[in-house]
């Protein structure tokens, strides 16, 4: 597992500092589990992500396979003992919690115009979860209208695990860059981009966010352009018209 210079070191502390400000973080044992796993936080949290393609009588397509965030990078940031098996299991962990909202936050289809479903806020701390729910726009993407299943280009997660000097996980700060593009039911095609930085902490059921200092979600509409129509070679009253201007290849 990589490992952080001192001075990144410092920097992430300083993060996490900031972003559990006022709060006592305990030390509560947390689950071992894979990030797909069906004792996994984000499980327990109700944010399973949506079942994949299954086979059954003809009827509505179902919905695509469950967004994941795999095999996240991990840090450690250790004032004493380092414990690289736990914070890989941290990882695993915020990556389940994570890889469920974003499922259901960003690619599965929105059936209806606004934000997501209300179940993803379970993902944040009951003390900011009212005001994640006002900044859906910067945390989700939020359509004008009805849209199709995002298609993700980029998922990238980044996990830096904060140890007490006994080598215990204590908090974790993780770092998402998102991007996909889908298309609206008129037709209009979506690009998504999302960059987020959270604090997360344990708790007793997984790891929750408590704090998330950078939030960008830029979601931009373009209407699908209608192929231009062939020229015509008929002038009036079935007359030959002019020939059409040859093309040149752009230089």
């Amino acid at each position: 597992m990589p490992q952080v210079s001192l001075r990144s070191r410092h920097i992430v502390i300083t993060v996490v500092q900031l972003g559990l400000l006022g709060l006592t973080v305990g030390l509560v044992a947390t689950g071992h589990g894979r990030a797909t796993g069906h004792g996994t936080p984000f499980r327990q949290a109700g944010l399973a992500p949506s079942p994949g393609v299954t086979s059954g009588p003809a009827g509505p397509a179902p919905p695509p396979p469950a967004f994941e965030f795999t095999r996240p990078q991990v840090f450690e940031v250790a004032s004493g003992s380092h414990n690289r098996k736990g914070a890989r299991s941290v990882a695993a962990d915020i990556a389940g919690v994570l890889s469920g909202f974003y499922d259901q936050a960003f690619v599965q289809p929105r059936l209806v115009a606004g934000g997501p479903p209300e179940a993803v806020w379970s993902a944040f701390a009951s003390s900011i979860r009212d005001r994640a729910r006002k900044d859906s726009k910067s945390l989700a993407m939020v359509t004008p209208g009805p849209s199709s299943p995002l298609s993700v280009t980029q998922s990238k997660l980044t996990v830096w695990v904060l140890l007490d000097p006994r080598g215990r996980p204590q908090a974790a700060v993780a770092t998402v860059a998102f991007k996909g593009h889908g298309s609206l039911a008129t037709g209009e095609a979506l690009q998504v981009t999302n960059r987020t930085r959270m604090v997360l902490r344990p708790s007793g059921r997984g790891w929750i966010v408590v704090a998330y200092p950078r939030a960008r979600t830029s979601v931009s509409a373009a209407s699908v352009p209608s192929p231009a129509p062939s020229p015509s070679v008929s002038g009036t009253n079935g007359t030959p018209g002019p020939s059409p201007s040859p093309v040149e290849s752009p230089s």
